[in-house]
């Protein structure tokens, strides 16, 4: 057996997260409530009303939910999950029939966000996140209070 060159440039492992800025750094931030949720943290179905929430550290975290302009009632420009002071953007315009039926508005059937940091993101500890989501006009944006967490 041939012994690895020492020499040789390691294999490119490294997972790329979203920009640490987020879309949301030039924005204006409004004062109004968000119209948005976040469902799953990770391990932890509906953060809100389960607390403390709690995820594993060293495994993938998702963050998930809905989020609309609901000032304007219009979809939003984006979703950003801030994680400790960093934002990520997350995918936006999964289908959420629940969100298009309880607000009896047609647009908002699509108003699904998800995120999925990789494993190892989070370090053992207490964290915090917000969601921001981006007004229709996609000049300014709301922002949820903290959401405190725990990954272990």
């Amino acid at each position: 057996t041939v012994p690895p060159d020492p020499m040789a440039e390691p294999a490119a492992t490294a997972v790329v997260l979203p920009p640490v800025e987020g879309r949301t750094a030039t924005l204006r931030k409004r004062t109004e409530y968000p119209a948005a949720y976040l469902d799953h943290l990770g391990a932890t179905a509906d953060p809100l009303k389960t607390r403390p929430a709690v995820t594993p550290a060293g495994a993938a975290t998702r963050f998930d939910g809905f989020g609309y302009d609901g000032v304007a009632g219009a979809p939003a420009k984006g979703i950003e999950v801030v994680v400790d002071s960093k934002a990520y953007v997350a995918e936006y315009g999964k289908p959420r029939a629940d969100v298009m039926d309880f607000t009896k508005n047609p647009a908002l059937g699509n108003t699904g966000y998800s995120l999925v940091l990789p494993p190892g993101a989070l370090t053992p500890g207490p964290h915090m996140v917000r969601v921001r989501v981006i007004a229709s006009d996609g000049a300014s944006y709301y922002e949820s209070p903290p959401i405190p967490f725990t990954a272990q």
